[in-house]
């Protein structure tokens, strides 16, 4: 298959060995069948030089599969660069993708810099949220993709390049496509390799080996003794939570109730999804995901007086998501402090 940016010249690297400091395809637990399929591919395309794109739910983990994914690369000895386009304002994002030279504008860097693409020059380039992609920035980035080479803003002088991209996003980009917000030659650039993490309701055994190897690590860490463990009634309460924040918000809920909770056991009323719960919880139906987005954020409200900053930490989104969320759910801070 084409490489969508030029590959890479002969380089002695010394022998790959384990960065620690680095995702691998070991630290992703799951006992889910088409899950352990999906990682076995990933490993399969890992040297390819062809683009990938990871879709999935917010928290499903997919900066977590794209760095084992270079990490199993030839490319590992080089950098893994992120880059979340939804967080880049639009008059950064040329600036912070492709760099500048010096004087190029009010305000630039004497020496000028180097943009992320050059930052991720031989290893692998990670575009995450790249559904949030300014439209206009997008034909941009297809030049890139096409001709292996950038340009700093103001400056002359094309630098070629070897990156390996990884795009992710949780939007539906074919359909972005069809309602003519994402460009279409770029979508198909992109999709080449393509992977969807299933979310964490469609794998529940998952719930389990997550949750208790989070509650291990704890232990380990606070040399808690007895060590404490997870009731089956707290685990009957994880099984019926539909999780819109994904492992995500599993990893902050599992830390709330093992730091907060008293004795050797977590127990339902320690869980800040268990608290407040509604009726049709109780008569184990299921929530509708705004309803449950709804509960999580009271809970998290409720668990932390109030404060909201605590309480974003607590789901794993930005205070600023979370006040967005509120409005919507006239959800009032107030009423928990």
């Amino acid at each position: 298959m084409e490489s969508p940016i030029c590959k890479m010249d002969f380089i002695n690297l010394p022998e790959q060995t384990r960065d620690s400091e680095h995702f691998h395809f070991s630290d992703i637990l799951t006992d889910d069948p088409k899950f352990k399929r999906l990682i076995e591919d990933c490993k399969r395309v890992a040297d390819l030089d062809n683009p990938i794109l990871i879709t999935g739910g917010s928290g499903v983990g997919k900066e977590l599969l794209a760095e084992s994914i270079h990490t199993q690369s030839s490319r590992c000895q080089f950098p893994f660069i992120a880059v979340n386009c939804a967080a880049l304002p639009d008059t950064l994002f040329e600036s912070e993708l492709y760099g500048y030279e010096k004087g190029a504008f009010t305000g630039a860097s004497l020496g000028g810099k180097a943009g992320k693409f050059e930052l991720a020059d031989h290893g692998t380039l990670f575009l995450d949220e790249i559904g949030e992609m300014p439209f206009n920035e997008q034909a941009k980035l297809l030049r890139v993709l096409d001709n292996c080479k950038v340009t700093r803003i103001g400056g002359v002088k094309e630098k070629r390049l070897d990156v390996r991209i990884i795009a992710a996003t949780n939007r539906d980009l074919y359909q972005e496509v069809e309602n003519g917000r994402f460009r279409a030659d770029l979508y198909y650039r992109l999709n080449v390799l393509a992977f969807r993490i299933p979310t964490l309701y469609e794998r529940k055994p998952d719930i389990k080996l997550i949750a208790n190897d989070l509650i291990a690590k704890f232990n380990h860490k606070t040399k808690a003794w007895p060590p404490k463990v997870i009731s089956d009634e707290a685990m009957e309460v994880l099984y019926r939570h539909e999780w819109p924040g994904n492992v995500r918000e599993l990893r902050n809920v599992i830390t709330s109730a093992f730091y907060l909770s008293r004795g050797d056991a977590i127990k339902p009323e320690h869980l800040p999804i268990a608290q407040r719960l509604p009726d049709e919880i109780s008569d184990h139906t299921l929530l509708t995901r705004e309803k449950a987005e709804h509960v999580l954020i009271v809970n998290a409200l409720q668990a932390h007086h109030g404060k909201v900053i605590n309480a974003s930490k607590t789901i794993g989104i930005s205070v600023s998501t979370l006040y967005r969320r509120m409005a919507k759910y006239h959800i009032d801070w107030r009423d928990y402090a």
